[in-house]
């Protein structure tokens, strides 16, 4: 679908082609007919009113600025570099446009990505050509997350391209192809304004993604430029596409016939604003939830029919006939599994899947329902096609067992994992468990927790998160590179200003790249609480490793595990750039921290509050590592 929209909205497919080639790609006549009138209105390219069209003659960086406002864009993720100037010169004496400077590339990424899965707005990033490399993973994430963002960074002149010149390379585009939607080169000063356009329509249109553009130094310097400037609302592709009502009607009788069904909730329920109706579906059959390997929770995590993380062999349901994924992928698959991936469902399981995005439909497992449509509508349409199959008697007879064990096996869950960590409870270090459950005695009842920590460590099973007006919880980026949680923090807390944000870090995860960041957290004053959870440790990396039962797990020795000597204090990493902090070794030590850490978010600064945890896992207890050292290979003392 991706790419007959591009050729389409680009004017290389007519209106027929574009409906008969979604066909070709599995759309019901309905659902196509519903996507093209979804993007009818740009792409027949309705005639603009005089009165908003602007003409602009003027400086090069003034265009980008006023194309910016245009976008009503209000941010601009910003990373130094001195071909920039005439942008900054441009917005330098207009208050409408601030700043957010990173010092680090990968991180204006992150933190433009935490913005835009907040707010829902586009953001606009500015870098430079030579730290293009540096962001190509965070970058990965947003690509991974279906974010939608335009970066833009300047690059060798026109006249110098192509000499191996001061950071000249080929093309930056290529570094980039993978994890971007489009990418341009501007080579002409008066197409740049149809090129931002361009770029922020495509980030803008689902499934989102990143939107890349290089422009010469020389372009940007270019004094009398002239264009034409429109607001970018004329060039927003909406896409609320209904599901084939014959789809939904056939799949709704499915459901109704099914004995053991599941749900699996995904990140476009969240996306699309449609948890309420996801909610109302589940209960009203009383179908058992699970999550993907999901960016978001995208359904109340304490609600008696949420299980967690589906798993290929669930404990409950039993017997389990039926698969019904709306608006997600398909959760990692086991080991065993990645040779034949039909080895990792249950035989004879029917499968219901339904999202926007089609490249994902049936894409590895046979699927009896593919429903193309936007999921919200899909949930409201599929509970009201139920409920006009059954009568009220019919469907309360259905839904009260079904709730009734769903209820008491979520609690036997909570209890399990309650009391699993109870052993532990007071012990210093301290249970990754005891750290969630004392930030749950304090944050904000409507708090955002943006997490980036090993996946064992699920803080669903002991913070609610999903209810109406409740806590929001975001990440781990469904892209897995580390460096992203600290900037991406920053993001949401700027597009959330009036919500307390708590940005759960991993020592490890903060380790790759993320302390730049806390620069721009003390330039503008960003009341966030980072938590890091330090176990002086890559848990999940030994874990994976010590099970395959190498020689390292044989010998019992971590080659690369252990990020103990040094024992790094993350609080005092914070005060170099004047960020108070506590180290807290106990549940003593980490009430008293988060007493001083909620103060100072009141007050409006950042605080770091350095949670000293427990390893886990195989090899847990070792800190062995190579003896290697530079200074033991000189033979001489310098």
């Amino acid at each position: 679908m991706r790419e007959l929209a591009m050729r389409f909205l680009n004017g290389g497919l007519s209106r027929r082609g574009f409906l008969k080639g979604l066909m070709a790609t599995g759309f019901s006549l309905a659902a196509a007919q519903s996507v093209v009138e979804s993007f009818r209105s740009y792409a027949e390219a309705q005639e603009i009113p005089p009165e908003l069209l602007r003409p602009f003659q003027g400086e090069a960086g003034e265009l980008i600025a006023e194309c910016l406002r245009a976008a009503q864009v209000k941010y601009i993720f910003f990373c130094n570099g001195s071909p920039q100037g005439p942008i900054l010169d441009a917005i330098v004496d207009k208050p409408d446009m601030n700043l957010v400077i990173a010092t680090e590339e990968g991180q204006a990424v992150s933190m433009a990505q935490g913005y835009e899965l907040a707010s829902g707005e586009v953001p606009f990033v500015v870098t430079q050509g030579v730290g293009v490399p540096r962001q190509v993973t965070n970058l990965l994430n947003a690509w991974k997350d279906r974010s939608g963002m335009v970066v833009m960074v300047p690059r060798t002149p026109l006249d110098t391209h192509g000499r191996d010149s001061f950071e000249d390379i080929d093309s930056w585009l290529d570094f980039v192809k993978p994890v971007t939607k489009w990418r341009w080169d501007i080579v002409k000063a008066n197409r740049i304004a149809e090129h931002l356009r361009h770029a922020f329509k495509l980030a803008s249109t689902p499934p989102r993604s990143p939107v890349f553009l290089s422009i010469p130094d020389d372009l940007l310097e270019e004094k009398n430029v002239r264009a034409n400037v429109v607001s970018q609302d004329y060039f927003t592709v909406p896409v609320r596409v209904k599901p084939d009502p014959g789809q939904v009607e056939a799949a709704a009788r499915m459901i109704v016939e099914a004995k053991s069904p599941v749900l699996i909730a995904g990140h476009e329920i969240t996306r699309s604003g449609a948890t309420k109706e996801m909610v109302a579906f589940a209960e009203l059959l009383g179908i058992a939830v699970t999550r993907e390997r999901g960016l978001f929770l995208d359904f109340p995590s304490m609600h008696p029919l949420f299980l967690g993380d589906f798993v290929a062999n669930m404990r409950y349901p039993r017997n389990l006939d039926l698969i019904i994924n709306i608006g997600g992928q398909f959760p990692r698959m086991t080991e065993a599994a990645e040779e034949d991936p039909l080895q990792f469902l249950p035989k004879g399981v029917k499968i219901i899947h339904a999202r926007i995005e089609t490249e994902d439909l049936a894409r590895l497992f046979p699927t009896q329902f593919s429903i193309v449509g936007d999921v919200k509508h899909t949930l409201r349409d599929l509970t009201a096609a139920v409920k006009s199959m059954l009568t009220q008697e019919r469907i309360e007879a259905i839904r009260r067992p079904r709730l009734e064990a769903a209820a008491k096996f979520t609690a036997m869950l909570r209890e399990s994992w309650r009391k699993a960590a109870q052993a532990r409870w007071n012990q210093s270090p301290m249970p990754w468990e005891r750290v969630v459950f004392e930030l749950d005695r304090v944050m904000d009842k409507d708090a955002v927790v943006v997490q980036e920590i090993a996946d064992n460590k699920r803080t669903e099973r002991w913070i609610g998160y999903g209810e109406e007006g409740g806590r929001t919880l975001i990440g781990r980026t469904t892209g897995q590179c580390l460096g992203w949680g600290v900037g991406a923090a920053l993001g949401v807390k700027l597009a959330w200003p009036d919500r307390q944000v708590v940005s759960l870090q991993g020592d490890g995860g903060i380790l790759f790249g993320q302390t730049e960041a806390l620069w721009t957290y003390a330039r503008y004053s960003t009341p966030i609480l980072t938590v890091v959870m330090n176990n002086r440790s890559y848990d999940g990396v030994r874990r994976r490793q010590f099970a395959k039962q190498g020689k390292q797990a044989q010998l019992n020795k971590d080659m690369s595990a252990y990020l103990g000597n040094p024992d790094t204090d993350f609080a005092k990493i914070g005060a170099a750039y004047g960020i108070q902090g506590s180290f807290a070794r106990d549940a003593d030590e980490l009430q008293a921290a988060l007493k001083k850490a909620l103060q100072a978010t009141r007050d409006g600064k950042p605080y770091i509050l350095d949670a000293l945890i427990e390893r886990t896992g195989p090899g847990a207890n070792l800190t062995w590592h190579p003896p290697f050292t530079i200074a033991g290979i000189r033979t001489r003392r310098v």
